[in-house]
């Protein structure tokens, strides 16, 4: 197994479309601001391989109301990435660290042929 770890700004990814099998995300997508999203789930689209997949963790709703991060209901995650990704799981779970943030874990697969 070859792995290839690469760090970039989401928002502007220069690695080649197709180019990476799996895109990991460890509380990146909670923390950008709502006209970001699409960026972001376009940009990681186009990295992704056919067939490739996005582990997706965020602040899940069931974390207290607050400042800080936004919190998602599945039913946000749903629409937001539907038309790019196929949900194959879905948990609930939390963020290491002393204060154990709740969080949804997600699997996506990357669908091949995007509806708008």
């Amino acid at each position: 197994v070859a792995i290839d770890y690469r760090v970039e700004d989401v928002l502007k990814l220069s690695s080649p479309p197709g180019s990476a099998t799996f895109v990991n995300d460890r509380g990146c997508f909670h923390v950008l601001a709502p006209d970001d999203r699409q960026t972001y789930i376009e940009r990681v689209h186009g990295v992704l391989a056919p067939g490739g997949h996005l582990f997706l963790r965020v602040f899940s709703d069931q974390e207290p109301p607050g400042p800080g991060l936004h919190r998602f209901t599945l039913k946000e995650l749903e629409s937001l990435f539907a038309a790019r990704f196929y949900f194959l799981d879905f948990r609930e779970g939390v963020f290491e660290g002393p204060m154990k943030p709740k969080v949804y874990v997600c699997l996506l697969q990357k669908r091949e042929a995007v509806t708008c």
